[in-house]
């Protein structure tokens, strides 16, 4: 065997065949090169737009809290979205995730939390900014800034990103490979259409006429409007008492759904008896009639509140503000006055803190739309 044959050149003996030295040198020096700067481009990107792929207390969770130590001597709490980089404003097609697979491609919800944890970003809003621009919805297209090697959003635009208008299509239409939709067609407001619910029942032709009137009257008065919920089967009712259960506690279910009935329920998820959390879910509540809408009160401030409360008695509905433990002064029905308790976040800050998942449920009188004719 000659010397070239042990280094693995001309007869193939060895561990690689490399006919050629010196042009195998050539490429391994051109290949680490590119490595190189491929790592340098996306580390020399100090400020980048992106769309925020996260929410708080909505379907796809995801936005928390994060505490940052700001000096020596003191920290300072984030709001922590979860992005998706899409350049910077001169090349959007120079960005940190340009090598990712993008979450907004997926068919249906699990495909898109599956996408998202492996391929996705964080960036954090300073508080300072809070009362300038608010907390980044999903959505949202932000300007993001590296500083300390922590994305830090400083900017948001009023604009669309047409990848996350076309995933929120697929999610409101879905094909029969796509599974479940899971997130509502967003109109102006981030809502769909009154009365409408992606794979949900229709809801009464007075449901659609309250919440059309409830959205012109909480607008009307400056303030944002959110429907997260319609009508439901009696799957989709067991599924929310059971997220209610494993992201808020079971003394959330018995409080909500009062100490006889909750209280079986906690019993039948405990045992996994699904059977009979289908018979106690099936009477539970009145989205199950198609006569009750859920909005989001996260975004509404200790102040807001009472107006909203009121806005809705005003126009005949019942509302139930929730949670109703750990996070209101004053929770459930016939509430007037309230507020966050002292050192409660508006959202919570994760599953199993308080306000994760807070809301107002409202039951709409089935013939609302009958008085308003009469």
């Amino acid at each position: 065997m000659t010397d070239r044959d042990k280094r693995g050149y001309g007869t193939g003996i060895g561990t690689e065949v490399h006919n050629d030295p010196e042009a195998h040198y050539r490429k391994t020096v051109e290949e680490r090169q590119e490595t190189i700067n491929r790592n340098r481009l996306y580390t020399d990107i100090t400020e980048c737009e992106a769309v925020v792929i996260s929410d708080r207390g909505g379907e796809y969770s995801g936005t928390t809290d994060r505490v940052i130590q700001t000096d020596q001597s003191g920290t300072t709490t984030y709001t922590s979205v979860i992005v998706r980089f899409i350049g910077p404003a001169n090349n959007p097609s120079f960005h940190p995730d340009q090598a990712k697979t993008d979450p907004l491609s997926a068919k249906n919800k699990e495909e898109f939390l599956q996408l998202r944890s492996l391929n996705s970003s964080r960036a954090v809003k300073e508080p300072i900014f809070g009362g300038l621009i608010g907390e980044p919805e999903i959505g949202n297209i932000v300007r993001c800034v590296k500083r300390r090697n922590i994305w830090e959003i400083d900017g948001i635009y009023k604009r669309s990103h047409q990848p996350y208008d076309d995933f929120i299509k697929r999610m409101a239409n879905p094909s029969a490979e796509s599974g479940k939709s899971t997130f509502e067609a967003a109109g102006s407001n981030g809502v769909g259409a009154p009365g409408s619910s992606n794979n949900s029942p229709p809801s009464s032709p007075a449901v659609v006429k309250f919440e059309s009137a409830l959205q012109t009257k909480i607008t009307g008065l400056g303030l944002k409007f959110k429907v997260t919920d319609r009508s439901r089967t009696v799957e989709m009712q067991m599924e929310r008492i059971k997220n209610k259960f494993y992201n808020n506690g079971p003394q959330e279910v018995i409080s909500t759904y009062g100490k006889n009935r909750g209280s079986a329920m906690v019993k039948a998820i405990q045992s996994a008896d699904n059977e009979t959390l289908k018979k106690l879910a099936a009477k539970s509540s009145n989205h199950l009639k198609g006569a009750a809408i859920d909005i989001r009160s996260w975004h509404y401030s200790d102040s807001e509140i009472p107006i909203v409360l009121s806005a809705i008695r005003e126009l005949g509905g019942d509302p139930l503000l929730e949670n109703i433990e750990g996070c209101w002064t004053n929770s459930g029905k016939g509430v007037t006055t309230t507020q966050r308790i002292s050192g409660v976040k508006a959202g919570g800050s994760g599953k199993n803190t308080a306000c994760h998942n807070e809301h107002i449920h409202i039951d709409i009188p089935e013939d609302y739309g009958t008085k308003l004719e009469s």
